[in-house]
């Protein structure tokens, strides 16, 4: 919600008292608790929300990695992907080149391709599939 000084009207049922200065939703008003004031957004504002899930990997090369998903993505989606490589830890950014369902086995296959890793990145991961 958006405090009156804010200009913006609240939502989900919520009304604004300017006179007390706080929202109540139905019969339970409670005082306003943010500290700052919040401001509207005018035109585009793009954004994104990180999220974290579980994942098996299927194969790795230094160029990508193939995951096994119960939830798609969309491709171009960018994200981080963590993991421990014989003992090692990695982590490098990854973008979504290929999504496919996984029939038969339920979820999804991403292909993810490795975004700017380091020549200590790629060694990590050499060295992990001659082993």
């Amino acid at each position: 919600m958006l405090g009156p000084r804010a200009g913006a009207t609240p939502v989900d049922g919520a009304r604004l008292d300017p006179k007390r200065d706080h929202v109540s939703h139905g019969n339970a008003p409670g005082p306003e608790r943010r500290r700052a004031v919040r401001h509207a957004v005018h035109g585009a504002a793009p954004a994104g929300l990180m999220t974290s899930s579980s994942v098996r990997i299927v194969d790795i090369s230094a160029g990508g990695v193939l995951v096994a998903s119960p939830r798609s993505a969309p491709i171009g989606t960018r994200g981080r992907l963590s993991l421990n490589l014989a003992g090692s830890p990695f982590s490098a950014d990854v973008v979504i080149r290929r999504v496919v369902a996984a029939t038969g086995q339920g979820g999804f296959r991403l292909g993810m391709m490795f975004v700017d890793i380091t020549p200590e990145q790629r060694l990590t991961i050499e060295r992990f599939a001659q082993s």
